[in-house]
């Protein structure tokens, strides 16, 4: 019996374990503000709690439900193009269809000399869909 609630237990630190480092990740990551503050901030708050408050299933609460607090304000961000992208990401294609041709605006074509040194491209190409063969 000893051994079905120790791992229990473990069970339990590990799952909380690993939703407050997503938590964490998420406050970092998307956060609008000082975000790398907020995510340290709550992650030195989740070890206070971890260390100063008594009681092993309060402890659990506390942490389960600061993660329930991070996703749900997580659930309500909405996706967003309007944001400091890379140069070489920092244009949406789309395109214009009429008939059987189709013309893609926005058509990256970098200059690449290293992984971090390139020129961004960006170029409009018109393509007669009957005329293709093949993709690659």
């Amino acid at each position: 019996m000893r051994i079905i609630k120790f791992t229990t237990w473990i069970l339990a630190w590990l799952t909380a374990f690993i939703c407050a480092t997503w938590a964490a990740g998420a406050l970092y990551f998307d956060f609008p503000k000082a975000s790398a503050f907020v995510a340290i901030l709550f992650v030195i708050a989740l070890l206070a709690i971890v260390i100063f408050v008594r009681g092993k299933l309060l402890k659990l609460a506390i942490v389960f439900g600061a993660f329930a607090a991070v996703v749900s304000w997580w659930l309500t961000l909405k996706p967003s193009n309007d944001r400091e992208w890379q140069p070489d990401v920092a244009q949406t294609a789309w395109a214009d269809i009429n008939g059987d041709e189709v013309t893609i605006h926005n058509v990256r074509n970098c200059d690449y000399r290293t992984q971090t040194d390139f020129t961004p491209h960006w170029e409009t190409r018109t393509v007669r869909l009957l005329q293709i063969t093949g993709m690659d």
